[in-house]
């Protein structure tokens, strides 16, 4: 089984459906660009953000679900985003 599969299966999404796909790619694609753009890497950002950098990775990846790290991504994201505009 894929990973895309296992992580439909987990998160209660139908493969078949587009939305899933873009759903499963985004956050991955969201952190690979604002790493990209700060010139962080992922093993960085783990420190930054008090975790490991093999659960990071595994979260980025949709390999595994951690609702408290993803909530810790998006603010990152969210706070680099408002960083950019200053």
């Amino acid at each position: 089984m894929t990973q895309f599969k296992q992580w439909c299966i987990r998160n209660n999404k139908n493969p078949s459906h587009g939305s899933a796909v873009t759903e499963y790619f985004k956050l991955n694609r969201e952190v690979k660009i604002a790493l990209i753009d700060r010139g962080m890497t992922q093993t960085q950002l783990a420190f930054k953000l008090g975790v490991t950098k093999q659960n990071l990775n595994n979260v980025i990846q949709g390999r595994s679900k951690s609702l408290q790290l993803e909530e810790k991504i998006e603010e990152w994201l969210k706070d680099e985003n408002n960083n950019e505009r200053n």
